[in-house]
């Protein structure tokens, strides 16, 4: 095998896009009580959630419990609040909001361009060892 064939294959490998869950999001719109309250039930404890209730108000919060008929939510402000407990035919839309793991902007550029530069130097790399 050629160091040229290995090289391009390298090439190829490092520019190939990788797929990406990070961003994933799983949501129940308009849905009828029996279907919101059992995609609530299979839902982790402690899970971050968006809800929008039937008066078009939203919010985030931390899935509590859903009980029976309710869901008990700990919204997510910056003046800590009591439980909201909603029952399941006031809510039109729930969104787990997952792959937010608390990185930031700044973090995420920063890993971008450490990411871009490593490539641009693997591949500076496999030029120089190909020109040999």
């Amino acid at each position: 095998m050629s160091i040229r064939l290995v090289s391009l294959v390298m090439i190829l490998l490092l520019l190939m896009p990788a797929p990406s869950l990070a961003g994933m999001r799983l949501a129940v719109r308009g849905q009828d009580p029996q279907t919101i309250a059992r995609y609530l039930q299979q839902l982790p404890v402690g899970a971050e959630v968006e809800v929008r209730l039937a008066d078009r108000t939203t919010f985030r919060g931390f899935l509590i419990a859903a009980e029976e008929g309710t869901l008990v939510v700990m919204p997510k402000t910056r003046v800590p609040v009591p439980q909201r407990r909603l029952p399941f035919d006031a809510i039109e839309f729930v969104e787990l909001r997952s792959g937010r793991g608390g990185i930031g902007p700044g973090a995420a550029v920063g890993i971008g361009v450490a990411v871009g530069a490593a490539a641009f130097f693997a591949l500076v790399l496999v030029a120089v060892a190909a020109a040999d």
